[in-house]
C-alpha cells in the first residue's frame, strides 16, 4: 500500500509555465529571480483532502482496541479561555470559517459516526466522566510552532474538573497531525501547564505523545528546499 507521503502531489515545470495564476505571482518578482521562485514552488508538496481523510483514518484504525476514544480538531482559543464552559459544555466554535480547522472538525464528525461505541466527538465533561475516557486525540492538518496545540491542551486544563483529572494521571493526550517539525514536541511539552521534574509521579511529558506521517527538520533547508536553498530563503 502507498504511503500518504508517496500520494502527495507536486507542481511540475509543465504546470507551472501553463497557469496564469502562477505567472501572475511571478510577475512580482525581478527576472533574475523568477527562477528561484520557480524552484520554490516545484518543492512544494501538496495535501490533497482525500488523502489526508484516508491517512486520518488508517490512523484512528490503528489505535488499540477497547478502549475510547475523545477526539477533539485543534483551534486557536482565546488566551486563557477554557475549552468547556463551567457547565461542562465544550465551548462553541464561531460561526465564521476556521480554515483547515473546518476540515478537521468534520472529518472528527464522520469517524465518530462511523464508530459510536469507540470514537465520541467534542465530547462535554459530564460524558467524559460517565463513560471515564481517558485517552485524547488532538486531532491538527499540520503543526508548525506549536503554539495552537499548547493553546488548545491549556485551554483543556483551565477547567477544574480536567485539570483535576491530568493531575492524577487520568489524561493520556494523543496529537496527531499530518505533519510536523522535530522540535514540536518539546516545544509543545514544555509550553503546557504543570511541571515535568524527574521526581514528579506524573510528568506532564508522560502524559503526551504525537503521532504524524511526515516529521520534519526545519534546519535541514537542503532537504526541503534543494542544492539551491540559500537562494530560495533569500
Amino acid at each position: 500500500m502507498n504511503t500518504a507521503r508517496q500520494q502527495l502531489m507536486n507542481l511540475s515545470p509543465a504546470k507551472i509555465d501553463a497557469s496564469p495564476e502562477i505567472e501572475n505571482w511571478l510577475a512580482q518578482f525581478p527576472e533574475d529571480q523568477r527562477i528561484t521562485a520557480r524552484l520554490l514552488l516545484s518543492r512544494l508538496q501538496f495535501v490533497s483532502r482525500d488523502v489526508y481523510s484516508a491517512w486520518l483514518q488508517r490512523v484512528v484504525a490503528a489505535l488499540p482496541s477497547g478502549k475510547t476514544y475523545a477526539l477533539y480538531s485543534v483551534r486557536k482559543l482565546e488566551h486563557g479561555s477554557p475549552l468547556w464552559n463551567d457547565e461542562g459544555e465544550i465551548v462553541a466554535r464561531p460561526g465564521d470559517s476556521l480554515g483547515s480547522e473546518d476540515l478537521v472538525y468534520s472529518l472528527v464528525a464522520n469517524l465518530a459516526r462511523a464508530n459510536p461505541q469507540t470514537l465520541l466527538d467534542h465530547s462535554s465533561l459530564t460524558e467524559l466522566r460517565d463513560k471515564k475516557i481517558h485517552d485524547y486525540l488532538l486531532i491538527d492538518d499540520s503543526i508548525g510552532s506549536g503554539d495552537r496545540v499548547s493553546g488548545f491542551i491549556n485551554a483543556m486544563l483551565s477547567h477544574p474538573t480536567f485539570l483535576s483529572w491530568w493531575s492524577f494521571g487520568l489524561v493520556r493526550i494523543h496529537v496527531v497531525s499530518f505533519a510536523r517539525p522535530c522540535e514540536a514536541e518539546v516545544k509543545i511539552v514544555a509550553k503546557i501547564k504543570g511541571s515535568d521534574h524527574g521526581k514528579r509521579k506524573f510528568r506532564k511529558s508522560s502524559k503526551v505523545d504525537f503521532t504524524s506521517e511526515i516529521v520534519y527538520d526545519t534546519d535541514w533547508l537542503e532537504g526541503r528546499w534543494g542544492e539551491n536553498h540559500q537562494q530560495v530563503i533569500q
